[in-house]
């Protein structure tokens, strides 16, 4: 091969590829965003929903699945408002990517927490699928606060009252007083004697010799 048809050759080896090379698989006006170093950064330290891709722009795959990614990025815009697609060139922007620990390209990661795309399916759909699986896990899930019992237990009746129904009357019970028992008061005072004389003349409370006043006054007093 002669100089001149080798300078011909290689000057069709550089024009023949891809245009966008130079400046990653991505146009300005394409609806994937464009990350440096410095983005990507950003990007993850603000914690909010984001697919990247991280790419190698002289990778053969890389370029087949660019249209692909750009499909993805124009449906997840619609599905997901809240979600950004973005790729980062690796050749490029290579330490980003050690960060990032990416070893083969493509590698889509799904942002809060790096989550890898692991699928060999690198279609439009199966991708799709797998962000609203990870957008529904990561979506906060709101608790029903608990209705306070006194508020609960009003609104049957409410509702009731505003459909016509009115709710059951509730019948206090009453419960009845304890009668006393009426004993006559000859009757308490037998017993009391009955008491009395028992404990001084039976259990010997009170003797005779030794306090003959007292014992004199309660016999006479029972014996009354």
């Amino acid at each position: 091969m002669t100089s001149k048809r080798r300078r011909r050759f290689l000057f069709v080896l550089v024009t023949s590829a891809p245009s966008s090379a130079a400046g990653g698989l991505y146009a300005e006006n394409s609806p994937v965003t464009s990350l440096d170093g410095p983005k990507l950064k950003e990007l993850i330290k603000s914690g909010a929903p984001a697919l990247v891709e991280y790419y190698s722009a002289w990778c053969g795959h890389c370029q087949k699945f660019a249209p692909k990614y750009e499909q993805v990025a124009t449906s997840a815009k619609q599905r997901f408002p809240a979600l950004r697609v973005a790729a980062i060139d690796c050749a490029s922007h290579d330490e980003a990517c050690k960060k990032a620990g990416t070893k083969r390209y493509p590698t889509l990661l799904m942002q809060p927490g790096s989550v890898p795309y692991r699928s060999k399916e690198m279609e439009v759909d199966p991708i799709l699928d797998w962000v609203a699986t990870k957008m529904a896990a990561d979506t906060p899930s709101h608790r029903i606060e608990d209705t306070p019992p006194a508020r609960a237990a009003a609104a049957p009746a409410a509702n009731e009252s505003e459909l016509g129904v009115q709710p059951p009357a509730i019948s206090a019970t009453l419960v009845p007083r304890p009668q006393l028992l009426m004993v006559p008061f000859s009757d308490v005072l037998a017993a009391a004697k009955y008491t009395l004389y028992h404990e001084v003349v039976v259990d010997g409370l009170a003797d005779e010799d030794s306090e003959p006043r007292r014992f004199s006054a309660l016999q006479l007093w029972v014996q009354a």
